[in-house]
C-alpha cells in the first residue's frame, strides 16, 4: 500500500521557510509551550493509567510464582530425607 505522501513532491524552500517561521512564532509565545505541555502531560497520564494495575497483578504473579519454588524446594527436600532413610534400613 503507498501512501500519498511517497508521490508527493517535496516542499518548496518557501513552504519550509513559511512553515519554520510559523513554528518559531508560536514556539516563541509561553501560552502555546503551556498548551502543548499541558496536552503532553494529559496524554502520559492517559498512557499510564493502567500500570498500577499491571504492577498488582506482576506481583501477584511473583508471589504466586515464589509458592510454588517454595513448594518444589520442600518437596526435594523431603524427598532426600526419604533416600537418605531408605539407604540407612
Amino acid at each position: 500500500m503507498h501512501s500519498d505522501f511517497s508521490l508527493a513532491r517535496p516542499p518548496t524552500r518557501k513552504v519550509w521557510g513559511r512553515n519554520r517561521r510559523l513554528v518559531l512564532e508560536r514556539l516563541s509565545d509561553p501560552q502555546h509551550i503551556e498548551y502543548v505541555l499541558r496536552r503532553v502531560e494529559a496524554e502520559v497520564a492517559k498512557l499510564y493509567t493502567h500500570v498500577p494495575e499491571s504492577i498488582h497483578l506482576k506481583e501477584v504473579e511473583l508471589t504466586a510464582e515464589g509458592r510454588r519454588l517454595a513448594n518444589f524446594v520442600d518437596f526435594i527436600g523431603e524427598v532426600a530425607a526419604a533416600a537418605h532413610s531408605l539407604r540407612r534400613c
